[in-house]
């Protein structure tokens, strides 16, 4: 039980955007500078996870929210919404620059995502936002080699495999059922896979 805790904590979804833009700078084909890497790198820690955290812990002092889990459906709202405004702010600080283009239509997918988790908040249905998180960064390097002709299959099955423990690990802790892991998965896909679409039309 204890390891699929750890699990949970190191793949915490709050990582999803931090992680997904290291391995961004890892496999870009095209040179940066290590200058514009360390800035973006900073600035999305602090967009997508350090601001983040502050809000939670407002949240939870002011007991919005039960946990930092976020267990309860309801208690997602507010911190999705924040969420959700972070990754469009950092998408589209970075959206111009040619080199870094392909990382804010990551970020823009992953707001669709989460703005179809909220929808499905309304509906009083829970999303497991591990999933949402570890599928759009695996399809994310996915298009993103496939686009670019990179072979990136050893990263992408380390992906993969990471993906499955955490999809074990939710289920072994009974955090999410099998239809709200499936579903995670299935939003993280498909706001992805949207996005590249909506923006080669």
């Amino acid at each position: 039980m204890k390891f699929y805790k750890l699990v949970s904590y190191i793949f915490h979804p709050i990582l999803a955007p931090i992680i997904g833009t290291i391995i961004f700078f890892i496999i870009l084909p095209r040179h940066t500078g290590r200058t514009i890497e360390t800035t973006i790198i900073a600035a999305v820690f602090i967009a997508t996870y350090a601001l983040p955290l502050v809000i939670l812990s407002i949240l939870k002092q002011s007991k919005v929210i039960a946990s930092y889990q976020l267990t309860q459906t309801h208690e997602r709202k507010y911190p999705l919404f924040f969420y959700i405004s972070m990754l469009y702010l950092m998408a589209t600080l970075i959206k111009n620059n040619h080199t870094t283009l392909d990382l804010a239509l990551f970020f823009y997918g992953s707001t669709i995502s989460l703005f179809l988790a909220i929808i499905l908040i309304y509906k009083n249905t829970k999303a497991s936002l591990h999933m949402i998180g570890i599928s759009g960064m695996l399809t994310f390097i996915i298009i993103f080699s496939y686009l670019y002709k990179i072979n990136n299959l050893f990263i992408i099955s380390g992906l993969f495999i990471i993906s499955g423990l955490i999809a074990s690990s939710r289920l072994h802790l009974k955090a999410h059922t099998k239809k709200e892991v499936y579903l995670g998965i299935s939003i993280g896909i498909i706001g992805q896979v949207l996005i590249y679409i909506l923006y080669n039309i």
